[in-house]
């Protein structure tokens, strides 16, 4: 039987879930509520969640009003707003067929 199973076909790869979905963050980073697939690590969330909330206590320090911020990647694109005691942080997918827009 181990003969036949050398011309057997080769699995499919497992393919991972899109990571999309949006969390919120309290003012120190914790993740409190989450809708991302658990295949994203908590300790990525945490990380952008920090990111984002130091770059809105960094515009308030310098009086900018900014309350949303976005970030394209290759295959994500992250939308933070800011809200009363930290931000709620959306991970979606770059769709290549869907223009961005340019303000400039």
């Amino acid at each position: 039987m181990g003969f036949l199973n050398f011309f057997a076909k080769p699995s499919q790869p497992v393919a991972f879930p899109k990571r999309v979905g949006s969390y919120s963050v309290d003012h120190e980073g914790n993740v409190l509520v989450s809708t991302v697939t658990i295949a994203f690590p908590e300790a990525q969330m945490q990380e952008i969640g920090l990111a984002v909330l130091n770059a809105f206590r960094q515009a308030r320090e310098a009086q900018l009003p900014l309350k949303e911020l976005i970030f394209d990647f290759a295959e994500m694109r992250i939308v933070a707003r800011e809200v009363r005691n930290g931000a709620i942080i959306f991970l979606l997918p770059t769709h290549p067929e869907i223009p961005r827009l340019n303000p400039l």
